[in-house]
């Protein structure tokens, strides 16, 4: 009888998986009295103590699972930061840091495809998204993204305007009535989950996430933190943004300042000082005085003195205002090269090619005018084509060489000319691609989109 309570003790103290986690001691042998029946108080302790084990054991598990769950969204969490803030602090402008994070973000929580919209912090509103992502691209995703890029963000009744009056992201729960300016195609693209999140600077909405799916997609844990940290990474690359510009149209205007200058005071002084110079050394030469050569000398530095000066101040403010400035200076630059460097070089331009942004056409010339000076100084080039293009609502500037193109290793160690014409791509939010050609030579491509906030002033 003891044997056999001693294996029943053990084995009670067993778990499912044959480990025991602590011995669990025999019960003590039930005492017998003259004429009574066993007690089985030691049976029911034993139960009780079995069953607490259990229980602890339930518990301990449940926890490790929630701890063990907890861990692996807290390691995506902070991988999708991580590849946000990396975006955001390495891509050369707002464009292409979102085309980087809307796919991530997607991923994350389960969306098929998202769009990007940056608020004019000057107007408050912009028609259409600035970026759009599709993990594929359906006939009827395209008729809802044309929605999208009819819609201006100020006349929207959804859950765009939702997203630009709270502080809080938002899960669309009645999908008509979130996409209220597109419900049809919304429904034609059997969209079934919808949300919109923000992206603020000091308060103030800089940029909208929509994200949508056409499946069934419940918020990940947390997944409203998740967005607000988004937000604040691109909110301040926005700002970054925004101070670069403001930095650059404070240079334009400093430029603009002084070449007048130089135009308007200095080169009429020069001119005044051209012409008596010249009158001087004619009056010299008529009456075959001595001077008349100095004379002469000294009317042909004037000139040489009054186009270095003109020639200044065309390079501090090459573009001019006018609509069609970019064309004029492009023309000009192509014009100008050819002259004094004796290559080949065109210029080619659509006829309705208009670039309305100051601050766009003044940087698309620099980077045009670094480009070609890379073909003449460094590509050993004998021809040269710069064009101008507009192809459904992006701006196409592309320059084109045919010198010794590009090295091996590509442009592993990029000087400052390169480094520069990113730099200023990215203050208008332009994408710049640098390839080679089929038959050798560089060509040099920058796509403005037009309807990008800052591409237009």
């Amino acid at each position: 009888m003891d044997r056999r309570r001693e294996r029943e003790s053990t084995d009670a103290s067993r778990l499912a998986d044959g480990k025991t986690p602590w011995p669990v001691p025999a019960a003590p042998a039930a005492t017998r009295t003259s004429g009574a029946v066993p007690q089985s108080t030691d049976s029911k302790e034993l139960r009780e103590t079995r069953d607490e084990f259990l229980r602890r054991e339930s518990a301990w598990r449940a926890r490790s699972d929630a701890l063990r769950t907890q861990a692996i969204l807290t390691t995506e969490k902070l991988s999708l930061l991580r590849a946000v803030s990396s975006a955001a602090n390495e891509s050369q402008s707002v464009a292409e840091a979102l085309h980087v994070v809307l796919p991530l973000i997607c991923e994350y929580a389960g969306f098929r495809w998202a769009h990007a919209w940056l608020v004019d912090r000057g107007q408050g509103g912009v028609a259409g998204p600035a970026v759009v992502w599709y993990s594929n691209l359906t006939p009827a995703r395209a008729r809802f993204r044309a929605a999208s890029y009819r819609l201006n963000l100020n006349d929207d009744t959804g859950m765009l305007r939702s997203a630009r009056g709270r502080t809080a992201a938002g899960w669309a729960t009645d999908i008509r009535e979130a996409l209220a300016g597109r419900s049809k195609q919304a429904e034609e693209a059997d969209i079934c989950s919808a949300a919109a999140y923000q992206a603020c600077v000091d308060g103030e909405v800089v940029a909208i996430f929509e994200l949508f799916s056409d499946a069934i997609v419940q918020p990940p844990e947390a997944f409203d933190e998740t967005m607000a940290d988004i937000g604040r990474s691109i909110g301040e690359l926005i700002e970054r943004r925004r101070l670069q510009q403001e930095y650059s149209e404070k240079i334009h205007e400093w430029h603009k300042g002084l070449a007048r200058e130089l135009h308007d005071n200095l080169g009429q002084e020069l001119t005044g000082l051209t012409c008596l110079a010249r009158a001087l050394a004619e009056r010299l030469a008529a009456r075959g005085g001595a001077d008349a050569r100095d004379a002469a000398h000294l009317a042909e530095g004037s000139r040489r003195v009054l186009e270095k000066t003109r020639a200044l101040a065309r390079g501090l403010l090459p573009v001019d205002v006018e609509p069609q400035g970019l064309v004029s200076a492009l023309r000009d630059l192509a014009e100008s090269v050819a002259r004094d460097s004796g290559l080949v070089v065109h210029f080619e331009n659509s006829e309705d090619v208009i670039v309305q942004g100051r601050d766009a056409a003044w940087h698309l010339f620099r980077i045009a005018q670094e480009a070609v000076t890379n073909a003449v100084r460094h590509a050993e080039a004998r021809e040269i084509s710069v064009g101008l293009q507009d192809c459904g609502g992006k701006l196409i500037l592309e320059i084109a060489d045919d010198g010794r193109g590009f090295p091996e290793e590509g442009f592993r160690h990029e000087g400052a000319g390169i480094r520069n014409m990113r730099y200023r791509a990215g203050l208008i939010a332009a994408e710049l691609v640098f390839m080679p050609r089929p038959n050798g030579g560089t060509q040099v491509v920058c796509a403005l989109q037009e309807n990008f906030p800052g591409s237009k002033s």
